[in-house]
C-alpha cells in the first residue's frame, strides 16, 4: 500500500517540518513498538539553533533558555505536585540556578528539577540543549512560556487547533465547587480543554471547547479521580467558533442558537450550530466582527 502511494520517508522534508512519518503498529500487541523506538534514535535530529519570536537565531552556546511545552499535575498521587516540562534550547541548566520567567519577568527557583521516565523520576543536576527537565512548580507557568538567563528571549507559541466540539459542564455536588473550579483551571493550563464562560457567571456552568469528544471523557475522569469533583457533561449542538467584540456580541446575542461566551483571557467568542448560520451572518451581518481564532 505504501509503495503504491509513493509514501516514502523524505528526510529533508521531515527535518524541515514539512512532512511527518507515520508508523503502523500496536502497543497492546507489542507489534511495531521496537521499530518506533529505533526510528526515534535514527531519525530525530540533534539539537540545533532556534529562532525566537522575532526571527533572531538563538544558538546552542548562548546563555540558558528553555521552552515550556507541557504541564502535568498529579503525576505523583502521594504529593499531588505540578510538573512543567521544559525543553532546553540553549546554554546549560544547573539545578538551583535562578531563571527569569519571560511573560512576567519574575525570578524562578529551580531546586526541584527532575528527569522523568514513565513513573520514575530522578534529580536533574545538569542538562544541555535538547534535554527535557521537569520543574516542580506551584503555579504561574503556562504552556508556551520561555525561561531564560541574561538577555530576554521569547520563543514562538505552540499552535493550537480550533475547537469543533462543545459541552456544558456542571459539578454533581455543590459542596465540591472549590475542587471543581481548581480542576478546571488546572486542565485548561495543561491544554487538555479550553474553558469558556458566560460573561458575569464565572464557573457555575462553563462550556468546554475541544477538538474531539474523547477529551470530554478525559476531563470528566480527571476531575473526579484527581480533584474529587464528579461532573455532568452535556454536549452542545454547536460546531463552529469565531472571535468577536463587545459591540458585535450584543447583536449576535439576539440571533437564535448563537452562544456568546468569554475565553479565560477575556476575549469574546460566538458559537454557531452549523456552517449555514455562520456563513449567512458573514454575508449579511453588516459590521459584525467574526474572526477565526488564532494559533497559540
Amino acid at each position: 500500500m505504501l509503495d503504491a502511494l509513493g509514501a516514502d520517508h523524505d528526510r529533508v522534508s521531515y527535518l524541515r517540518g514539512e512532512s511527518t512519518s507515520v508508523f503502523f503498529g500496536s502497543a497492546l500487541w507489542n507489534f511495531g513498538v521496537r521499530m518506533v523506538l529505533d526510528a526515534v534514535i535514527d531519525m530525530a535530529p540533534p539539537p540545533s539553533s532556534r529562532l525566537d519570536a522575532d526571527d533572531r537565531e538563538r544558538v546552542l552556546d548562548d546563555p540558558f533558555s528553555g521552552f515550556v511545552f507541557k504541564i502535568q499535575a498529579n503525576m505523583d498521587p502521594a504529593h499531588r505536585d505540578r510538573i512543567a516540562f521544559v525543553r532546553i534550547c540553549s546554554g546549560v541548566f544547573d539545578r538551583g540556578m535562578p531563571l527569569v520567567h519571560g511573560p512576567t519577568g519574575r525570578k524562578l527557583t529551580t531546586r526541584h528539577a527532575h528527569v522523568l521516565f514513565g513513573q520514575e523520576r530522578s534529580t536533574a543536576e545538569r542538562a544541555y540543549p535538547g534535554d527535557v527537565v521537569g520543574l516542580v512548580v506551584t503555579g504561574g507557568l503556562q504552556i508556551g512560556d520561555t525561561l531564560y538567563v541574561g538577555e530576554p528571549v521569547r520563543f514562538p507559541a505552540i499552535p493550537s487547533f480550533t475547537p469543533e466540539r462543545f459541552a456544558r459542564i456542571r459539578s454533581r455536588d455543590t459542596t465540591r465547587y472549590k475542587q471543581f473550579r481548581r480542576g478546571l483551571r488546572q486542565l485548561e493550563e495543561e491544554g487538555v480543554v479550553q474553558v469558556l464562560r458566560e460573561p458575569g457567571l464565572g464557573d457555575q456552568a462553563p462550556v468546554l471547547a475541544v477538538c474531539g469528544t474523547l477529551q470530554f471523557d478525559v476531563a470528566a475522569y480527571r476531575l473526579e479521580h484527581e480533584f474529587g469533583a464528579s461532573v455532568i457533561v452535556d454536549p452542545l449542538p454547536h460546531t463552529f467558533i469565531r472571535g468577536t467584540d463587545a459591540a458585535s456580541a450584543k447583536l449576535l446575542a439576539t440571533e437564535p442558537t448563537v452562544e456568546i461566551l468569554e475565553r479565560s483571557n477575556g476575549e469574546l467568542v460566538a458559537l454557531f450550530e452549523n456552517r449555514y448560520r455562520l456563513e449567512r451572518l458573514e454575508r449579511t451581518g453588516s459590521g459584525v466582527v467574526l474572526e477565526a481564532l488564532g494559533a497559540g
